[in-house]
């Protein structure tokens, strides 16, 4: 979902899985993913599905360190970069524009054409001010998908950025 703020500027986008069995229970989600954890160390579903639960709460640096676990586990490279997608996307809401970068970079070195990946790590680029590599990933996302978010309207902020130093 994304969310543009009152000035026009860019956020980033964030697609969150639902856990569909616990509602809105994320508390409850995290007791029983704890436990799963507690059986298997190395459950990367469980991990996955515990970091979305704290996400959804708000609780970022617990979600951080459950995305950080699978990169740790090592496990195939899709889970892999779910996982740098996630904990990238986090990074970027906690203004960590830096390790969102660096997340988003790693993916990117996997498939150079994801859209995710570029777009917002085009983001970062822009949230510290490195307009020209913003606009260099989302001239990417554009030759990929012309609609997709807004790409046309961030492009055109940014370009007006520029011209206005």
């Amino acid at each position: 979902m994304e969310k543009m703020n009152n000035d026009n500027e860019v956020s980033p986008q964030i697609k969150i899985c639902s856990l569909v069995d616990y509602g809105d229970d994320n508390d409850k989600a995290i007791t029983d993913y704890d436990e799963a954890i507690k059986l298997n160390h190395n459950d990367i579903d469980a991990y996955k599905y515990r970091g979305l639960a704290y996400f959804k709460k708000c609780d970022y640096d617990q979600a951080i360190a459950d995305f950080t676990q699978i990169i740790e586990i090592k496990t195939s490279d899709d889970i892999m970069n779910t996982a740098y997608y996630n904990r990238g996307t986090i990074y970027l809401i906690k203004g960590r524009n830096d390790l969102a970068i660096n997340d988003f970079n790693i993916i990117i070195e996997h498939n150079q054409n994801d859209i995710y990946a570029l777009y917002n790590r085009g983001v970062a680029y822009y949230n510290i001010g490195d307009f020209a590599k913003a606009i260099a990933d989302w001239e990417v996302v554009k030759r990929i998908d012309s609609y997709y978010e807004n790409i046309n309207q961030k492009l055109e902020i940014v370009r007006r950025k520029i011209g206005s130093k």
